[in-house]
């Protein structure tokens, strides 16, 4: 088994200074420090990338991390990357449009307490995605995943959930690929669906020219016209509950979609999605061309669109956008005994 473990800096690769931590180890340094590592079976190699806080990882990181990852693709049977956690959740689910075509299990982690701190999590949460990646890859299972806090997350349904606790991450509307006890890693049943019809849709470059609003009450329409003047490639609305918008947007809505640029919406709680046509504003919004993203999460919404917007534009990027790519849409049944 021949596993590498790319490092990127984050918490995980934090030292305490006299100002603060300090995001300065490299990959040699933090396994020094991580004697949950002498659990793992397997010899496996460790490479830096970069060493920055993950707040700082740009787009352009994204592809980085991509080619870097495909140009290693022969040499290892999995990939093992040590990030913050920060924008984790937007670096798996890019990497996870990135990879469409890599047939190999790449895992990612990181931690919410540095190494070498009392009850750091960085040992047990890297130690099991070397376990997972390990798993996956003896079953032949592709894809990217993020582990952390005994779970294992599929890359585009995750979401950092808490800015402070162990179990920060949680996998949207969606089921664990995973679990980890015991120095033991447990894959689930489920696996997800890639759709094979769309491989080689992205080609490693990207357009940040995408507007995300999220709505308040009280926003003005203005907010929408400034968006408007940049000429974005795409306007994402982040509403209420199922998708709800203010009335007095709807103008500033239908100028930019006259102008052949999409508009999308999603909602600002976690769970459940936008269902549109629930309320009367919402089929109003439907009647106007605005598309709805179902139940995608922010972090996986965000890369999709700046990876499709130097493709396409219109309805074609539109159409695009909605099609399910990797189970970044993902299906779900609504059952009126679950809410209670």
């Amino acid at each position: 088994m021949r596993i590498l473990v790319l490092t990127t800096g984050g918490t995980i690769a934090a030292v305490q200074k006299e100002d603060g931590l300090s995001i300065s180890m490299t990959g040699e340094e933090l396994m020094k420090l991580l004697p949950e590592l002498s659990h793992f079976p397997h010899n496996f190699e460790v490479r830096n990338l970069f060493i920055k806080g993950s707040s700082n990882i740009s787009p352009e990181d994204w592809i980085f991390m991509a080619r870097s990852i495909i140009q290693m693709e022969h040499e290892f049977d999995a990939i093992v990357i040590s990030h913050g956690t920060d924008t984790l959740a937007y670096s798996a689910s890019a990497l996870s449009f990135c990879l469409l075509d890599f047939q190999k299990p790449v895992v990612l982690t990181g931690s919410m307490v540095p190494p070498g701190f009392p009850f750091s999590d960085a040992g047990e949460n890297l130690l099991s995605a070397l376990c997972f990646a390990s798993s996956l890859a003896e079953r032949k299972r592709k894809g990217v995943s993020v582990a952390f806090s005994g779970r294992l997350i599929h890359g585009v349904r995750s979401s950092k959930v808490n800015s402070w606790k162990k179990k920060a991450f949680d996998s949207i509307d969606y089921p664990d690929l995973g679990s980890f006890a015991d120095a033991k890693a447990l894959l689930s049943n489920h696996t997800p669906g890639f759709d094979e019809s769309l491989r080689g849709k992205f080609d490693l470059s990207l357009d940040k020219n995408v507007a995300f609003i999220s709505i308040f009450p009280g926003l003005s329409p203005l907010y929408l016209d400034l968006a408007f003047q940049n000429k974005p490639k795409a306007v994402v609305l982040e509403g209420f509950g199922v998708g709800g918008i203010l009335l007095t947007l709807f103008d500033s809505v239908k100028r930019i979609l006259d102008s052949d640029i999409p508009v999308f919406v999603r909602t600002q709680v976690p769970y459940g999605g936008v269902d549109l046509p629930m309320y009367e504003l919402g089929r109003k919004m439907l009647e106007l061309g605005v598309a709805s993203l179902n139940n995608m999460t922010k972090e996986s919404i965000v890369p999709k669109l700046m990876l499709l917007a130097p493709h396409m534009s219109g309805n074609k990027l539109r159409e695009t956008m909605l099609r399910n790519f990797c189970d970044d849409i993902f299906e779900f049944e609504r059952k009126h005994s679950e809410m209670e």
